[in-house]
């Protein structure tokens, strides 16, 4: 045992020294009578439980931080165990989507937020390792090695019927150009929506005014309506590649379609945004207002230079009765906007 490794028992050592010396005097030379040693003076034996105590309890602190900030990767670990999956489940299922050459959506859990990745393709799989070629990186400047990745692809079967559309492996290494996944993985099914989510055949069917705020805390309207919003679709006034337009919506949130080369293409993931919807009713030819607020959930880069914003709703505007006023309330993430999901039906109608 060399001096480095008694520099933890030194400190330790010294530690309770000055516990001690706080507590009373310390006397080492009274403490052999009689022929047994004999505790400090003001050193009893709680006060070193107390702090034997203290010490132990760090580690176990640290665990549980570790096992918060990577629950996600515990839960893989689980259900890798659980599924009794020695490895040859996996590297079917690896040679199944290597073959289908799809497109992938890949996120990773970043101190428990699961953050967009980017889209990529399976490149390479080797033994020790899974190698994806991003196409559109979104979010790779994070120090995102070592978290676990989700990767998303179109459902397919595996070999015993079993459905699967992810992949769940630890990411090893990461760049714009590309994400290494380790080769421990893990293939399950997850239900990404649970809603129903209407496509928008016709941009001009969804009007939206969008404005880089949160909802008054007051409920006045003036001030908002006062203020240019800082993205305007109305294809009933203004139609064309050039202009953004509402790609698909549910009663939790929507997607925005619109070119990159607009100088309102810079919104970005995590912004607040209000929002003023008007959604035709096919039936009865008219529009119906409706105030939201919510937040930017993601931003992804397609081809053609353009750019989906994945827009998750958070809060309702309802009127109160005052002129020019509303009254927001949270949204249930697990319900949506209510009344929203009469007003998809008559914009789905024939």
């Amino acid at each position: 045992m060399g001096p480095a490794s008694l520099a933890p028992l030194l400190e330790l050592t010294r530690a309770a020294t000055l516990f001690s010396a706080q507590q009373g005097t310390l006397d080492f030379n009274s403490g052999y009578r009689g022929g047994r040693i004999q505790p400090p003076s003001g050193f009893g034996g709680d006060s070193l439980m107390i702090l034997l105590f203290g010490l132990a309890l760090v580690p176990v602190l640290l665990g549980l931080y570790w096992l918060a900030t990577h629950r996600a990767l515990v839960r893989m670990r689980v259900r890798h165990l659980l599924s009794g999956d020695r490895g040859e489940d996996s590297a079917r299922s690896l040679d199944v989507l290597a073959g289908k050459r799809c497109e992938l959506e890949v996120f990773a859990c970043h101190k428990g937020v699961n953050r967009f990745v980017g889209l990529a393709r399976l490149e390479k799989v080797t033994a020790a390792d899974i190698r994806l070629v991003i196409m559109s990186p979104n979010n790779t400047g994070a120090n995102l090695r070592g978290c676990l990745a989700t990767a998303y692809f179109p459902p397919m079967a595996a070999e015993n019927g079993t459905r699967l559309n992810c992949l769940r492996a630890v990411i090893e290494a990461i760049d714009y150009k590309g994400v290494v996944l380790g080769r421990r993985c893990c293939f399950g099914y997850e239900s990404r929506r649970r809603h129903f989510r209407a496509d928008v055949k016709d941009p001009r069917f969804v009007k939206a005014r969008l404005w880089l705020t949160l909802p008054p805390s007051d409920g006045a309207l003036q001030r908002l309506e006062d203020t240019p919003p800082r993205l305007d679709v109305d294809w009933m006034k203004r139609s064309g590649p050039a202009q953004p337009r509402v790609k698909d919506i549910s009663v939790t949130g929507m997607a925005m379609l619109m070119p990159l080369a607009r100088r309102d293409g810079t919104l970005e993931a995590e912004e607040p945004v209000t929002m003023n919807l008007l959604v035709l009713n096919r039936q009865t030819k008219k529009f119906r207002s409706l105030w939201v607020a919510g937040v930017i959930r993601n931003r992804i880069n397609v081809s053609g230079g353009k750019v989906i914003l994945g827009i998750q709703f958070t809060h309702r505007g309802a009127s109160n009765g005052a002129p020019d006023t509303l009254q927001w309330a949270r949204v249930d993430p697990d319900h949506g906007v209510p009344g929203l999901a009469g007003v998809l039906e008559g914009l789905t109608a024939n």
